[in-house]
Protein backbone atom coordinates (compact mmCIF):
# COMPACT_ATOMS: atom_id res chain seq x y z
CA UNK A 1 0.00 0.00 0.00
CA UNK A 2 1.94 2.88 -1.45
CA UNK A 3 1.38 6.14 1.02
CA UNK A 4 0.02 4.21 3.96
CA UNK A 5 2.79 4.57 7.41
CA UNK A 6 1.54 2.23 10.16
CA UNK A 7 1.73 3.53 13.80
CA UNK A 8 1.29 1.09 16.61
CA UNK A 9 -1.31 2.41 19.06
CA UNK A 10 -1.90 0.40 22.73
CA UNK A 11 -2.12 -2.87 20.66
CA UNK A 12 -3.41 -1.43 17.80
CA UNK A 13 -1.60 -0.93 14.25
CA UNK A 14 -3.63 2.03 12.83
CA UNK A 15 -2.56 2.95 8.75
CA UNK A 16 -2.24 6.55 7.86
CA UNK A 17 -1.98 8.37 5.17
CA UNK A 18 0.97 10.06 4.28
CA UNK A 19 1.38 13.60 1.95
CA UNK A 20 4.31 13.96 -0.34
CA UNK A 21 6.23 16.19 2.13
CA UNK A 22 6.64 12.75 4.30
CA UNK A 23 3.90 14.05 7.24
CA UNK A 24 0.78 12.18 8.75
CA UNK A 25 -2.32 12.84 8.06
CA UNK A 26 -4.94 10.40 9.43
CA UNK A 27 -7.07 8.67 7.17
CA UNK A 28 -11.12 9.16 6.80
CA UNK A 29 -11.75 5.75 8.44
CA UNK A 30 -10.43 4.31 11.58
CA UNK A 31 -9.00 1.15 10.68
CA UNK A 32 -7.48 -1.07 13.33
CA UNK A 33 -6.14 -3.99 13.17
CA UNK A 34 -4.72 -6.41 15.86
CA UNK A 35 -0.59 -6.32 16.19
CA UNK A 36 -0.84 -10.15 15.10
CA UNK A 37 -2.26 -9.64 12.16
CA UNK A 38 -6.09 -11.05 11.08
CA UNK A 39 -9.04 -9.40 9.33
CA UNK A 40 -9.17 -5.86 9.36
CA UNK A 41 -11.53 -3.79 11.42
CA UNK A 42 -13.24 -0.55 9.95
CA UNK A 43 -14.86 2.08 12.30
CA UNK A 44 -16.99 5.01 10.58
CA UNK A 45 -15.57 8.24 12.42
CA UNK A 46 -19.34 9.40 12.83
CA UNK A 47 -21.63 6.63 14.32
CA UNK A 48 -24.95 6.70 14.19
CA UNK A 49 -27.54 8.83 16.59
CA UNK A 50 -29.48 6.00 17.43
CA UNK A 51 -27.55 2.65 19.23
CA UNK A 52 -28.81 -0.58 20.38
CA UNK A 53 -28.07 -1.47 23.86
CA UNK A 54 -28.80 -4.56 25.82
CA UNK A 55 -32.39 -3.36 26.31
CA UNK A 56 -33.01 -2.40 22.53
CA UNK A 57 -33.34 0.89 20.83
CA UNK A 58 -31.69 3.28 22.67
CA UNK A 59 -32.79 7.52 22.42
CA UNK A 60 -30.22 10.05 21.10
CA UNK A 61 -27.71 11.23 23.65
CA UNK A 62 -28.48 14.50 25.14
CA UNK A 63 -30.81 15.95 28.58
CA UNK A 64 -34.13 14.80 29.16
CA UNK A 65 -36.58 17.62 30.05
CA UNK A 66 -36.80 17.00 33.63
CA UNK A 67 -33.24 17.35 33.56
CA UNK A 68 -33.49 20.26 32.40
CA UNK A 69 -35.90 21.68 34.99
CA UNK A 70 -33.60 19.52 37.94
CA UNK A 71 -30.91 22.52 36.65
CA UNK A 72 -33.40 25.53 36.54
CA UNK A 73 -34.51 24.55 39.75
CA UNK A 74 -31.18 24.58 41.50
CA UNK A 75 -30.23 28.02 39.71
CA UNK A 76 -33.42 29.00 41.24
CA UNK A 77 -32.57 28.13 44.48
CA UNK A 78 -29.26 29.81 44.47
CA UNK A 79 -30.64 33.00 42.92
CA UNK A 80 -33.06 33.23 45.59
CA UNK A 81 -30.45 32.87 48.06
CA UNK A 82 -28.09 34.84 46.99
CA UNK A 83 -30.34 38.26 46.50
CA UNK A 84 -31.27 39.57 49.58
CA UNK A 85 -27.28 38.63 50.64
CA UNK A 86 -26.63 41.12 47.80
CA UNK A 87 -29.30 43.31 48.86
CA UNK A 88 -28.29 43.48 52.55
CA UNK A 89 -24.31 44.33 51.12
CA UNK A 90 -25.27 47.15 49.03
CA UNK A 91 -27.46 48.54 51.93
CA UNK A 92 -24.90 48.51 54.60
CA UNK A 93 -22.10 49.96 51.80
CA UNK A 94 -24.40 53.11 51.08
CA UNK A 95 -24.90 53.41 55.22
CA UNK A 96 -20.95 53.22 55.42
CA UNK A 97 -20.09 56.13 53.07
CA UNK A 98 -23.29 58.16 54.47
CA UNK A 99 -21.84 57.66 57.84
CA UNK A 100 -18.48 58.84 55.97
CA UNK A 101 -19.82 62.01 54.69
CA UNK A 102 -21.52 62.79 57.72
CA UNK A 103 -18.32 62.46 59.83
CA UNK A 104 -16.54 64.49 57.08
CA UNK A 105 -18.69 67.54 57.22
CA UNK A 106 -19.27 67.40 60.99
CA UNK A 107 -15.41 67.58 60.89
CA UNK A 108 -15.35 70.63 58.77
CA UNK A 109 -18.57 72.40 60.86
CA UNK A 110 -16.17 72.22 63.59
CA UNK A 111 -13.42 73.83 62.08
CA UNK A 112 -15.36 76.17 60.58
CA UNK A 113 -17.04 77.46 63.55
CA UNK A 114 -14.07 77.60 65.21
CA UNK A 115 -12.31 79.89 63.15
CA UNK A 116 -15.41 82.47 62.28
CA UNK A 117 -16.67 81.93 65.62
CA UNK A 118 -20.56 81.03 64.35
CA UNK A 119 -21.65 78.10 62.72
CA UNK A 120 -22.39 78.26 59.13
CA UNK A 121 -26.10 78.97 57.71
CA UNK A 122 -25.76 76.49 54.88
CA UNK A 123 -24.01 73.96 53.63
CA UNK A 124 -22.79 75.79 50.48
CA UNK A 125 -20.98 77.98 52.68
CA UNK A 126 -18.39 75.47 53.54
CA UNK A 127 -17.66 75.22 49.67
CA UNK A 128 -17.77 79.19 49.16
CA UNK A 129 -15.42 79.41 51.84
CA UNK A 130 -12.89 76.36 50.79
CA UNK A 131 -13.49 73.93 53.22
CA UNK A 132 -14.81 71.68 51.31
CA UNK A 133 -14.50 71.25 47.85
CA UNK A 134 -17.90 70.45 46.75
CA UNK A 135 -21.08 68.77 48.72
CA UNK A 136 -21.13 64.90 49.45
CA UNK A 137 -23.76 63.06 47.34
CA UNK A 138 -26.01 61.35 49.34
CA UNK A 139 -25.56 57.36 48.31
CA UNK A 140 -29.51 56.94 49.22
CA UNK A 141 -31.25 59.57 46.97
CA UNK A 142 -27.75 60.44 44.97
CA UNK A 143 -28.32 64.04 45.42
CA UNK A 144 -26.09 66.99 46.89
Amino acid sequence: MKGLRVAHVRGWRIPKQTTGTGTFRPSLSRCRRPLGGGDMEVAPINPPMQRHGPNGPRRADGFSLLEMMMVVTVILILASIATPIYQTCVLRAREAVLRDHLFTLRALIDRFTLDNGRAPTRLEELVEKGYLGRLPTDPFTARE
